[in-house]
């Protein structure tokens, strides 16, 4: 695998990096956020620390390990992943804005299908 691909994947393998590398990459994420379209990048949602969407705080205290599902973006110009939260505003609400088009279009398929079966 070329770093091109790894870097396509992260945070995940992000343990074959240095911590100092892969905090490096991390502080590119709000960077790689500016330049993603938002309308065509692919879309991810998993559970994360909130407070440290991508595990590179290995210091993070016990109070903050909290884990919620986050939403994070990709494209092949990205680097990897971008969470939500490293995104220009007008990107999240563009995002947020996809996401209920695609879900609303998911559910007229679901709903048309389910009326030619009943």
């Amino acid at each position: 695998m070329t770093i091109n691909e790894k870097l396509h994947y992260l945070p995940w393998g992000g343990g074959e990096m240095t911590l100092a590398d892969y905090q490096q990459w991390v502080a590119g994420r709000k960077e790689a956020g500016r330049k993603i379209d938002i309308e065509t990048c692919e879309l991810g949602c998993w559970a994360a620390y909130d407070a440290d969407p991508y595990n590179a705080r290995p210091d993070l205290p016990e109070q903050m390990r909290q884990i919620g599902t986050n939403r994070f973006v990709r494209s092949p110009e990205s680097n990897g992943w971008v969470h939500e939260g490293d995104l220009p505003e007008a990107a999240i609400k563009a995002l947020y804005d996809r996401i209920e088009r695609e879900f609303e279009a998911y559910e007229r398929r679901r709903l048309r299908g389910s009326s030619a079966r009943g």
